[in-house]
């Protein structure tokens, strides 16, 4: 019984060292996350194309606001995770979902699919808060 109650304690220590040995994606600061993003909207997911791709949904995004990087277009077309990833912290949109994109430049790799913008881990929802503030009224500098 106290080599069992022994080997017990000498574990939790082990389990209590072996903490340190967790890897996440550290959290982003806000400055670093614009710099990245060579397109950022406010817009609502019009469709979802779950087949695009084997690891990607391809969103229609009905742009309400530029926030950097203007451009001519009321709707883009974005491909992001298909499934949520912890340690991305990656958000899965459904269609009406209205969010905030940080779109980033075709990186998934996927030339005939040129134009289409990479959806960036930071994407998120948009808290009905937000609008009560007026966040997205100013203009990003």
């Amino acid at each position: 019984m106290k080599y069992l109650v022994i080997f017990l304690v000498l574990f939790g220590f082990m389990m209590i060292l072996s903490v340190n040995n967790i890897y996440a994606m550290p959290p982003f600061h806000s400055q670093e996350i614009y710099d990245f993003s060579n397109v950022i909207v406010v817009g609502k997911v019009i469709s979802v194309n779950s087949t695009f791709s084997p690891t990607h949904n391809l969103y229609e995004i009905q742009v309400e606001k530029f926030l950097k990087n203007p451009q001519d277009l009321d709707v883009l077309f974005a491909a992001g995770q298909k499934t949520a990833n912890i340690r991305l912290g990656n958000q899965v949109f459904d269609v009406n979902d209205r969010g905030l994109f940080y779109l980033i430049n075709n990186t998934i790799g996927y030339d005939p699919y040129f134009g289409i913008f990479g959806v960036y881990p930071t994407s998120q929802l948009i808290e009905p808060e937000w609008d009560k503030c007026n966040i997205f009224e100013k203009e990003i500098t």
